[in-house]
């Protein structure tokens, strides 16, 4: 559906599309986690609840599951705030996380650790098109967070061409003492498909009258990127969960 300005043309413009958008959690756990056979583990650290987590992703670096599994995002289900199990269902680079109907379980008794800390790693990514934003065009990203509060931790949005490479970070939060967050941003293409400035939708204004609020990047839009969102753990007993997002493009 179009929309209008009545004040001014009246001409209808672009529609939003939305492009993802989930409340399944995502998680960059605490360090120094212990797992055992078939994908069971036990968090350094507690979850804030075990049913709000009932069913969730978390990050594992290589091998550290079964002593063979790749790097990436997987399913798990919480028992509690701190055991879980880890199934082999790798969240894939685009995918918005989900609840599996029968996810598949880990085989193997060989342990590993997980040691997330002082990493930043890629929770969940949305696909955007080549030349789908336009010379002016919008990503508009809301997202909800919770940390353990201690400090040292941060979130990231950005956008890469590859989900494996760096990207190009268009906010970088600390998270501070704050044990949830909410943040509301938009990028806009500046007349071309290159060139962009990012900013606070208007969640701390006050931003703006400091002069901190804006970004610049020079992401090539005309091809295809992966939107992306991150979470960095600073420290042992940290963890920073990406609780839920929406993404949305108004093409301009």
């Amino acid at each position: 559906m179009n929309f209008t300005n009545p004040a001014a043309t009246g001409i209808p413009g672009n529609s939003p599309v939305i492009l993802a958008q989930s409340a399944v959690p995502v998680i960059n756990p605490p360090s120094s986690a212990s797992t055992s056979a078939n994908g069971n583990f036990v968090l350094s650290a507690a979850l804030p609840s075990a049913t709000a987590y009932a069913n969730c992703w978390i990050y594992f670096p290589a091998n550290a599951v079964n002593g063979s599994q790749p790097a990436g995002v997987y399913y798990c289900r919480m028992s509690s705030t701190t055991a879980g199990q880890a199934f082999n269902v790798l969240l894939q680079p685009g995918q918005a996380p989900y609840i599996p109907a029968s996810p598949a379980a880990f085989s193997g008794a060989t342990p590993g650790w997980v040691a997330n800390t002082s990493n930043s790693f890629i929770l969940a990514s949305v696909p955007v098109l080549g030349s789908q934003m336009g010379p002016n065009g919008i990503l508009h990203y809301r997202a909800t967070w919770s940390t353990t509060g201690l400090g040292s931790d941060s979130y990231q949005f950005g956008m890469a061409p590859t989900i494996s490479g760096a990207n190009t970070q268009f906010h970088n939060v600390a998270t501070g003492a704050n044990a949830t967050l909410g943040s509301d941003y938009m990028t806009q293409n500046r007349g071309v498909l290159n060139l962009q400035v990012s900013m606070d939708s208007g969640i701390r204004p006050a931003d703006f009258l400091l002069g901190t609020a804006l970004n610049y990047s020079t992401v090539d839009t005309s091809v295809f990127n992966y939107f992306q969102m991150g979470a960095y753990v600073g420290a042992v007993g940290h963890f920073v969960a990406l609780e839920s997002y929406f993404i949305e493009l108004i093409p301009g």
